[in-house]
């Protein structure tokens, strides 16, 4: 038998006296649309001076695992990918979370140039380059812990406590957190915002500090998240890319019972290097040992 057995259609067999059970079940292929976006991102990087020989070679190596996926048309792929981006995803197929959303920014960012077939990656803006930052953040601890925490973005309300007008609330500027991560049965919260800069600190009187807007951000979200959360444990991290600056965030202070910190992630390594370094974060504020 195959899949799950479908009992009307199995009686009905049986009625018709054949010696035969129905059953429903799924046909799987390679050649779907987030494969589809795969191989597109790959063909457009391979044909680009831009990457790196290396990269190129790797990308090559890869490629034959793809054969059996169909190239889409150009035309197409803005379309694909936001579909791509809006679906939902099952445990199955959870491990394209990230991939795709990395094949997004690396896709819109080509352009046509001036001659026919051929294609021109511009660089990444600084807007594009803190979102990238942050999506990436965000589903790597979805994909990785999860069912131990819960990852996401989330809104957080200010803790009002006179009767303010409507209008004046209104006034308000959001809350809207980067990262949140919750301990559900240990009652602990980590809020994290992600910061990407070509320079994280600022020098002043010959210090090196945390600009002011950005520690006053995550001091708000973490003091406003504590009161709304009475019974949780309400810690916040600032995450910055790390930089070629002499001096990095480095920093983890408790101020009225609150962990409060900054801290780097040194995106030019190895992956399994970055996945030490978020899950670090994580499993020290969470006190995670396994």
């Amino acid at each position: 038998m195959r899949g799950k057995i479908d009992l009307d259609g199995t009686i009905q067999l049986k009625v018709a006296q054949r010696l035969q059970v129905s059953c429903d079940f799924d046909e799987f292929s390679e050649d779907n649309q987030l494969n589809q976006v795969l191989k597109a991102t790959m063909l457009l990087l391979l044909g680009s001076a831009q990457v790196k020989s290396a990269r190129r070679k790797e990308l090559r190596q890869l490629l034959p695992f793809f054969q059996n996926v169909r190239e889409v048309p150009r035309a197409q792929l803005r379309t694909m990918l936001e579909q791509a981006l809006t679906m939902t995803y099952q445990r199955n197929n959870q491990n394209y979370r990230v991939l795709v959303n990395v094949c997004y920014f690396v896709l819109m960012s080509w352009l046509n140039s001036d001659q026919s077939g051929q294609f021109k990656m511009r660089e990444f803006t600084d807007e594009q380059m803190p979102k990238l930052f942050e999506k990436f953040v965000l589903e790597y601890y979805k994909q990785e812990y999860s069912p131990r925490l819960s990852a996401a973005a989330s809104e957080i309300k200010w803790q009002i406590d006179d009767h303010a007008p409507a209008s004046h609330l209104e006034q308000l500027p959001g809350m809207h957190t980067d990262i949140t991560l919750r301990d559900e049965p240990n009652q602990r919260m980590l809020i994290i915002d992600t910061k990407y800069y070509t320079q994280s600190l600022l020098r002043l009187y010959g210090k090196d500090l945390l600009k002011s807007p950005n520690f006053y951000q995550i001091y708000a979200y973490v003091k406003n998240a504590a009161e709304a959360n009475p019974d949780y444990e309400v810690g916040g991290y600032l995450l910055y890319a790390q930089t070629q600056g002499d001096v990095q965030p480095s920093l983890r202070v408790s101020i009225s019972g609150n962990q409060l910190g900054a801290v780097t992630l040194d995106l030019n390594q190895p992956f399994d290097r970055i996945k030490k370094q978020l899950n670090g974060i994580a499993d020290a504020y969470f006190q995670i040992t396994d």
